[in-house]
């Protein structure tokens, strides 16, 4: 014969059942996040190293190392804006798209991420580098990268 349960029991479970639809309600009904195509070949949270936030003079920053452009932008931590489009603009410029078009919910902090990109054929590989950034809703930067 089957002993009887106690009513915590059963108070239990309905708490447990009542809270697990309303996860799945919440997860179902949730439009999901979107975030823009970046064409960065990897992207970290912060400034590069030895870049000090005290030498930053504009919201954006960039700088050469290993062949590459490492460009830092601020913004929200959750949905920072990152590198969509690159165009060469002869051997000593180049300008870069950023957007920061994400769907759904961004955290209002002001944080840095730091973007790597991959430089086309054709830039120098020598003496300072032009670069444009434009982004949506903005002016563009104009910023000059030192490189060896």
């Amino acid at each position: 014969m089957r002993k009887p349960r106690s009513p915590p029991y059963r108070c239990v479970v309905r708490i447990f059942l009542a809270v697990a639809a309303g996860l799945v309600l919440a997860v179902g009904c949730s439009p999901g996040t979107t975030s823009p195509k970046s064409i960065a070949v990897t992207h970290y949270r912060g400034l590069p190293p030895g870049v000090a936030p005290a030498q930053l003079s504009t919201g954006v920053n960039a700088v050469w190392r290993a062949g590459r452009l490492e460009i830092t932008t601020w913004g929200s931590g959750s949905c920072p804006g990152v590198p969509t489009g690159l165009r060469a603009r002869g051997a000593h410029a180049l300008e870069v798209t950023i957007s920061d078009d994400y769907s759904g919910a961004c955290t209002a902090d002001l944080a840095p991420t730091t973007s790597v990109i991959e430089v086309p054929d054709g830039i120098a590989s020598a003496g300072p580098l032009a670069v444009t950034v434009r982004g949506k809703g903005r002016s563009p930067i104009n910023i000059t990268v030192p490189r060896p």
